[in-house]
């Protein structure tokens, strides 16, 4: 009887143990960070192709353009985001409405690297999406960023408001 009742106490710590390492792996993987920022001071790094197709569907492929960005994450603010730009625009009523996306590359001020993609959309001339890249090097060395963004409508020149969380 009293191996029993021993045998059931190891058993029971074993398992209150092995439940207290797994709460605590989860909370260390819960952390994260939250950010906000804009970025600006856009311009065209690489010119792609475009042509329109016989539905009046404008493809662009290929083109880069180069951002400054302003954030909330110290990594982030004053950092160059390069996204590679795709889109199929669609001409309605004079207004772009159409699928976007690429890849995005991102150079901290402190020399880590964010490379991830993004999609969205542009309806009315405005863009909207959301990205998701990993980190390279420095602090942000297997962290995981995910990022949503919406164009300021009638700003020139073209202003990205961006927020998202850092695991």
């Amino acid at each position: 009887m009293k191996r029993v009742i021993v045998s059931g106490l190891f058993v029971f710590t074993m398992v209150v143990l092995l439940l207290m390492l797994m709460g605590e792996a989860t909370a260390k993987n819960d952390k994260f960070e939250t950010f906000t920022g804009y970025m600006d001071s856009v311009y065209l790094s690489k010119m792609g192709s475009m042509w329109t197709d016989g539905a009046g569907k404008l493809h662009i492929r290929d083109f880069e353009y180069s951002w400054t960005m302003h954030s909330t994450y110290p990594g982030l603010d004053e950092a160059t985001a390069v996204d590679g730009f795709n889109i199929n625009y669609l001409f309605e009523n004079a207004t772009f409405a159409g699928r976007m996306w690429g890849k995005i590359h991102i150079l901290q001020t402190d020399g880590g690297v964010w490379e991830g993609s993004w999609n969205g959309y542009m309806q009315g001339g405005i863009q909207h999406g959301s990205a998701v890249a990993h980190g390279h090097g420095g602090d942000i060395e297997g962290k995981k960023m995910k990022m949503s963004f919406k164009q300021q409508a009638d700003v020139t020149p073209t202003v990205i408001d961006f927020w998202g969380e850092i695991h």
